[in-house]
């Protein structure tokens, strides 16, 4: 008599989405860890004082 839709499906859109956002933002990481190279602390120790009262 319910005329309301089960939403207990597994493969529901919201389910998917999720699902998709997840595996971006891993795969995001993942490219950063890789290509992304920070610079050691003496290095950046120098950039942050060399911007001045900001730093």
């Amino acid at each position: 008599m319910n005329s309301e839709k089960d939403y207990t499906d597994d493969f529901s859109l919201r389910s998917i989405i999720s699902l998709l956002t997840l595996v971006v933002f891993i795969g995001i990481l993942i490219w950063l860890s890789f290509n992304v190279h920070i610079p050691k602390p003496a290095v950046l120790k120098e950039m942050i004082q060399g911007y001045g009262w900001a730093g």
